[in-house]
């Protein structure tokens, strides 16, 4: 008997220590958050499988987006009459990757419970035409950021939503080819009113 209680009382322990060691649930919608990401025209709500968005993170409080790594899979963006948050169930296309909206964003040991581990959140989205929102980035493909946002993962309890996180809209860079014919007319055009 005295084992069995002993087990029972280890499982417990074991089960509410790994309990949110160190997540934060990626939900865009639900009673605390209400963030939709657009298009270019700040207006087209993301859907489907066109675009992605992943969280990014840093352990501290006003971490600069620059130094904020990505976390879990990229995912999808829903449709119908809930365009505009991201993907929660299912699968991530065209990698088939699962969607888990229990991200882990940072390795800090988070298992005591009631300890307190301030984390920086961003969420980033691009199309889905381009493997990572770097390379969208680089590539001249639509892509977008929310601000930074501050968390904190309390050790023993339910993983934090996204309370913080805001509405963004997506932008699109020139590509290099436009901007190399844009310093190559600009050259010329110098050149040119050198020699008269």
């Amino acid at each position: 008997m005295k084992k069995v209680i002993l087990s029972s009382l280890l499982a417990l322990v074991s089960t509410v220590g790994a309990f949110a060691q160190g997540t934060v649930t990626f939900v865009t919608t639900n009673a605390n958050v209400n963030v939709k990401v657009f298009d270019l025209d700040h207006t087209t709500a993301l859907s489907g499988t066109g675009f992605y968005a992943q969280l990014y993170a840093a352990d501290g409080n006003n971490v600069a987006s620059a130094s904020l790594t990505a976390k879990g899979n990229p995912v999808n963006f829903r449709a119908g009459s809930f365009v505009g948050y991201v993907q929660v169930s299912g699968s991530s296309q065209p990698n088939n990757l699962a969607v888990n909206t229990s991200v882990l964003v940072t390795s800090q040991d988070t298992s005591v419970i009631g300890s307190q581990t301030p984390i920086t959140l961003q969420m980033r989205a691009w199309s889905s035409a381009f493997s990572s929102y770097s390379v969208a980035v680089s590539s001249g493909g639509k892509f977008g950021q929310s601000t930074t946002f501050n968390s904190t993962i309390i050790g023993g309890s339910t993983p934090p939503d996204l309370t913080g996180l805001t509405s963004f809209s997506l932008q699109q860079s020139p590509e290099p080819t436009t901007i190399a014919l844009g310093l190559m007319g600009a050259a010329s055009l110098l050149i040119v009113r050198r020699r008269k």
